[in-house]
């Protein structure tokens, strides 16, 4: 019986810490939505196509041109 007490008394501070964590940090998800945001947008900006090359001139770079 003393297992199950000790299992219950572990379980029930685990939950305790846990549910008093995110009540009172309430800014804990509004910084891991905003982590989430970044890390999507920094992905979607590093996998953008490479803008196109200027345009070049007719005969540039042509030697004796």
């Amino acid at each position: 019986m003393a297992e199950w007490l000790e299992v219950g008394l572990t379980t029930g501070l685990l939950l305790f810490v846990f549910v008093g964590y995110f009540v009172s940090a309430e800014s804990a998800w509004r910084d891991l939505r905003s982590m989430v945001t970044d890390v999507l947008r920094k992905r979607a900006r590093s996998s953008a196509a490479v803008p196109d090359a200027p345009p070049v001139e007719p005969g540039a770079g042509v030697a004796g041109g």
